[in-house]
């Protein structure tokens, strides 16, 4: 499974799951001494975590403590975000009248709709034809993160020029887009350049192939907003626009790249790419060798088990109700659901350094009941934005077993064993 695969959308939930996410939680702890972990047995069940709700597969149960291992790293600047425009209470627009987006010789409206209140997220912008007052261009979108977009207005040569630019980045995965085109009288546009990019930055093996086409990218967007003015921006779930007293300007920054102190600040933008996958590299290393998953003893049957997630990185992460389970064949393949309508809750789970997470599985509407072979079970576990690591743990299920309850089995929690 890929870094997508764990951005699934939960739909149509069942009354009765929404009416079991009420209940309240119920949490305990155990203490683990030093390094030496000892799991008792523990009796399976489902519980609900706050304010969400699980479906049909996994239950949250309990946090454990655990002395810290190993060296501590030190953790990145903070992201760099822009403060909310949260207090906006009535709908507003803003007029540009100063404009010949058609080059008729006659100057056009822009108007750019503010949402009344701003948990609407939704902005929009709407061009008017000076001569005949026909609408020639509208867009909306909103600040939900799919729909992150900017539009600026760009002038050279004494020609208007417009950019549409959705720098899309979500857990790491980053889809930004530009698109620098002219608008005749009747709407039509004429795209003078696009351009489309797609990296992973929890992908250091594939990292050298990644670093040209961004820092390419860099580049060439900030050749045009050097001469453009922000109209409008939903990015970063944050409400942006310039008005004729206080005319925004930007830049692309790689905010991500913030999480990484360089030591010289001219570095240019190559350079710096290759410090930060060689930074990220170093993190999800150290991710890997402190970041455990493990069945809990005696809690195995076909139908499911009990996984604890054990971080002893001296770092706060997180995970999320998505998992996935692979068979060893001729090579580790992902088993197949048993229906079409398997879905996961995107959410996230707080496991805080030094702590075991424990939680229950029951693939048995997922995967159904598994026969005699050996598996994997694998869950996305990350330490910030853009660090994260698949965390693995193996188990085998014996042949010609009618036990509900499989004892004695092997595991195994080595990352990348074949």
């Amino acid at each position: 499974m890929k870094g997508e695969d764990f951005l699934k959308e939960l739909n149509n939930l069942e009354a009765d799951i929404i009416e079991e996410a009420r209940e309240p939680i119920i949490r305990k702890k155990k203490k683990v001494n030093g390094n030496i972990i000892k799991f008792a047995t523990l009796a399976a069940c489902i519980t609900i975590f706050t304010g969400a709700v699980i479906v049909r597969s996994i239950g949250v149960q309990q946090k454990k403590n655990i002395q810290p291992a190993g060296e501590n790293t030190s953790e990145g600047r903070e992201l760099g975000t822009e403060d909310k425009m949260s207090d906006i209470e009535e709908k507003k627009q803003i007029i540009w009248l100063d404009y010949d987006v058609n080059q008729d010789g006659i100057k056009d409206k822009i108007t750019i709709d503010i949402p009344a209140e701003y948990e609407s997220r939704m902005a929009g912008c709407t061009i008017t034809d000076g001569s005949s007052e026909n609408i020639i261009y509208q867009t909306a979108f909103s600040s939900a993160y799919p729909d992150w977009s900017e539009l600026y207005l760009c002038e050279r040569e004494g020609f208007v020029y417009f950019i549409e630019y959705r720098p899309i980045l979500y857990q790491g995965i980053g889809n930004y887009h530009y698109e620098f085109f002219l608008l005749n009288n009747i709407g039509e546009k004429t795209v003078i350049n696009e351009n489309d990019m797609f990296f992973n930055l929890s992908d250091t093996e594939g990292y050298a192939e990644n670093i040209p086409k961004m820092a390419q990218f860099y580049y060439e967007i900030n050749d045009y907003l050097s001469d453009s003015m922000l109209l409008i921006s939903t990015v970063n779930d944050n409400i942006q626009y310039s008005e004729e007293n206080n005319k925004i300007l930007k830049q692309e920054e790689y905010k991500f790249l913030y999480e990484y102190d360089f030591q010289y600040t001219q570095t240019n933008m190559y350079e710096k790419l290759n410090e930060y996958f060689l930074y990220l590299n170093e993190q999800i290393q150290y991710a890997e060798k402190h970041i455990s998953l493990v069945v809990e003893e005696n809690t195995l049957t076909p139908s499911g088990a009990s996984f604890q997630i054990i971080n002893t990185s001296g770092m706060d992460g997180y995970s999320g109700e998505v998992y996935y389970i692979e068979e060893l064949e001729d090579k580790w393949e992902i088993c197949d659901y048993v229906s079409d309508s398997v879905s996961f809750q995107d959410m996230k789970w707080p496991i805080a350094t030094g702590e075991a997470y424990s939680f229950t599985v029951d693939w048995s509407n997922v995967y159904g009941k598994l026969e005699n072979g050996s598996y994997r079970l694998v869950k996305k576990v990350s330490l910030s934005e853009n660090v994260a690591i698949e965390a693995v743990c193996y188990f085998n299920i014996p042949k010609d077993t009618n036990s509900e309850t499989i004892h004695h089995i092997e595991t195994v929690t080595e990352k990348n064993k074949q």
